[in-house]
């Protein structure tokens, strides 16, 4: 994630570059670098979820006609209520950095855990994306659908619970 960082310091004019020698203006640019960076991270975990969340509404409209449809389709309610309030809590999260005068200082070492913890996200995404695929193959065959569920069930609870605690980390209580 630091490369992400470092690419976006390396796209500054020769005016940018040139204001960096001025004293106090390098800690303005490296902190609006950082707040870039974590809006592009959080960005693209946002659109991940969503594109799963997409996935998992098309998914409920096939559960409907699956045996038990109608019961299942409390249980992926409920997923699909859990995903959009971590998709809704990525979107409006606190950045990733901290300004000169923000009463909450991220240090370098808690910036290397927020990156940590959106990486994992981005892992998290990932492991709805092949539940998803699992749910949908349990759908096709009406075999294993309820373990489907649960183990969809089961990553958003751990994405919810990782991103708790990036949370945690910027408000200095981990």
């Amino acid at each position: 994630m630091s490369d992400l960082l470092q690419q976006i310091s390396g796209n500054h004019s020769r005016m940018q570059k040139l204001m960096a020698l001025l004293p106090g203006y390098r800690g303005y640019q490296e902190n609006t670098d950082r707040r870039a960076a974590d809006r592009l991270i959080r960005d693209h975990v946002a659109n991940a979820f969503k594109a799963q969340l997409a996935d998992l509404i098309a998914a409920e409209k096939t559960t409907l006609s699956s045996p038990n449809g109608l019961s299942n389709m409390g249980k992926l309610h409920d997923i699909q209520s859990q995903l959009q309030v971590l998709i809704d809590r990525v979107n409006t999260a606190m950045p990733g950095y901290s300004g000169f005068y923000d009463a909450i200082k991220v240090g370098p070492a808690e910036l290397e855990k927020i990156y940590n913890f959106d990486e994992a996200l981005i892992g998290q995404a990932d492991k709805f994306k092949a539940g998803i695929e699992a749910l949908n193959t349990a759908l096709r065959s009406n075999e294993g659908l309820d373990s489907a569920i649960s183990a969809l069930s089961a990553i958003v609870t751990e994405a919810n619970t990782a991103f708790g605690q990036r949370q945690n980390v910027i408000v200095g209580l981990a």
